[in-house]
């Protein structure tokens, strides 16, 4: 039964992790200190994803709001917009470059806001 007590530690990393997620969203500033505190056995877990969420933000305020009218001419039959893939759905359109086109997208497993990069085949 290993396989079921990981199951239930998995389940409660989530929950602490989408606690500290949705606080943040909700324009909170959560203390990581603080829940280490209250789940020490999840310190190393909680700083690396918190880290994370972080880079993510980050990126986030580093991209320019785009406009929809500034990608007319990206091709119809590339728009994510509305896709869903794997646990992720694809809500907006926020950058574009040389690389590719970067979408705001939902984690629908952690329930949080991502960012998605697509890149062109070639």
């Amino acid at each position: 039964m290993p396989a079921r007590k990981n199951d239930n530690r998995d389940d409660l990393l989530d929950e602490v992790l989408t606690q500290f997620v949705n606080a943040y969203e909700r324009g909170e500033q959560p203390d990581v200190e603080e829940f280490i505190k209250r789940y020490p056995q999840y310190e190393v877990h909680i700083r690396r994803r918190v880290g994370g969420l972080r880079e993510i933000d980050a990126l986030f305020d580093s991209l320019v709001q785009a406009d929809e009218n500034d990608y007319v001419d990206t091709s119809v039959e590339h728009n994510l917009v509305g896709q869903k893939i794997e646990g992720f759905e694809i809500v907006e359109m926020i950058g574009r470059g040389g690389m590719g086109v970067v979408y705001l997208g939902r984690d629908t497993r952690l329930k949080r806001s991502v960012a998605i990069k697509s890149m062109p085949p070639q």
